[in-house]
């Protein structure tokens, strides 16, 4: 039988949830870090001051556009790593984002594009 994935490679990581919270990314998904554990927002929080989001891959590519200046969204696997980015016609807008696991690779792509000022962290929909 297979293990299951752990909660924790299905986030982003505690680290890009603390940058998103500073780049004012609301808590709409359905985890959060809070003291370095995940929980769902259904759980009680003790304190909500030391919460963060943790952002499955679903959500984190709700968050994300299809194109940006005519460059196309890009999701791959290769071997065990994921890559996240932007093309057309063989030029990226971006830089590559492999990582380990998808929403990894999606979390930095997002924050990439809200400090880029491609999105705007208030017109995000999750």
């Amino acid at each position: 039988m297979k293990k299951s994935m752990p909660l924790k490679d299905q986030v982003c990581t505690l680290e890009q949830g603390k940058k998103l919270k500073e780049l004012r990314v609301g808590l709409g998904g359905h985890f959060i870090w809070q003291n370095g554990i995940i929980r769902t927002k259904f759980q009680r929080l003790v304190c909500v001051s030391d919460i963060c989001p943790a952002f499955t891959a679903s959500e984190l590519m709700a968050m994300l556009p299809h194109q940006i200046e005519s460059h196309d969204l890009i999701i791959g696997k290769d071997d065990r790593v994921y890559s996240a980015y932007y093309i057309r016609d063989s030029i990226e807008l971006c830089v590559d984002f492999t990582l380990k696991t998808l929403p990894q690779s999606l979390a930095d792509l997002l924050i990439w594009c809200l400090e880029k000022g491609y999105i705007e962290a208030e017109n995000l929909t999750f």
